[in-house]
């Protein structure tokens, strides 16, 4: 019965990430969000069969199935991102329905699948723009205040509570979270990190409070560097010149460093607290 909601998760996440590409590719466009999908190069409205994700890309061949122009890899990508990314969420909460809380089952979910479609939004964007979306970002803070501030009195659990309604450790991690990061901005002159990445960790201390926030985005530092190098040393292997200014997204990696904690339980300094 468990595997298979969480397969219907991740099938609700493929839908979630198809529209979120219609979402990203429209953004700062003027256009809404609203009408059919249509094909970016001959502006063909798409037919229900060419929009089932992950399927009618690999059935196409990557490519327009009336100009036969290239159908770009993002879509592909988030659909499967967001699926994935719904079903470890569901996985982990879905034993709380099971023992009966019910209403903190629901309240988890809906904030995790918020969190999760908001930032793969806010990833991608990132990626192909270099830079965070402004009104995602202040949505991004919005629900970091509200989990921060009225989570745990309301049912949102995460995998490690802080186990108090007091909202002290989320105001001490909202401000010395970002602390040295803000050093760091202010003097580069913002060439070593950008504001938007300080916001975001303002978010997540208050978010997570300070030691769980500090392993949030511990985990995005070590992941961001892990990716960095093999993307190195893939270039290195094709033997293509890589130019060490090109402009690294580091909000992708601070999103996932909230994943990995808030789902997957990876908190580095409570398991080392454990340890000792």
């Amino acid at each position: 019965m468990q595997i298979i909601i969480i397969i219907f998760a991740g099938i609700l996440g493929l839908i979630i990430g198809s529209f979120l590409n219609v979402v990203i590719f429209r953004m700062n466009t003027g256009k809404g969000i609203g009408g059919r999908s249509m094909c970016l190069s001959c502006g063909k409205t798409l037919e229900w069969y060419e929009l089932i994700p992950v399927i009618s890309f690999l059935i196409q061949k990557g490519k327009c199935r009336h100009c036969h122009s290239k159908i770009s890899w993002q879509y592909p990508i988030v659909e499967l991102a967001t699926g994935l990314l719904f079903a470890g969420a569901m996985a982990r909460y879905l034993p709380i329905l099971f023992q009966g809380a019910t209403t903190e089952f629901v309240v988890s979910i809906v904030f995790w699948f918020a969190l999760i479609s908001l930032g793969v939004v806010i990833s991608t964007y990132d990626m192909r723009h270099k830079i965070i979306h402004i009104p995602s970002l202040l949505v991004f803070l919005v629900l970091c205040l509200f989990g921060g501030s009225f989570g745990h009195m309301i049912g949102l659990q995460f995998i490690i509570p802080t186990g108090t309604v007091s909202i002290v450790p989320q105001i001490l991690g909202a401000i010395f979270l970002p602390l040295p990061f803000l050093i760091l901005w202010f003097l580069s002159q913002g060439k070593l990190i950008g504001f938007g990445d300080i916001e975001m960790m303002a978010g997540i201390g208050f978010l997570f409070g300070v030691t769980s926030g500090y392993s949030a985005v511990t985990l995005a530092f070590w992941v961001g560097t892990i990716v960095l190098c093999l993307f190195i040393l893939v270039r290195h292997v094709i033997k293509k010149k890589m130019s060490l200014n090109h402009q690294i997204p580091f909000a992708p990696f601070l999103l996932f460093g909230i994943y990995l904690v808030g789902v997957c339980g990876l908190d580095i300094f409570a398991i080392i607290l454990r340890v000792r």
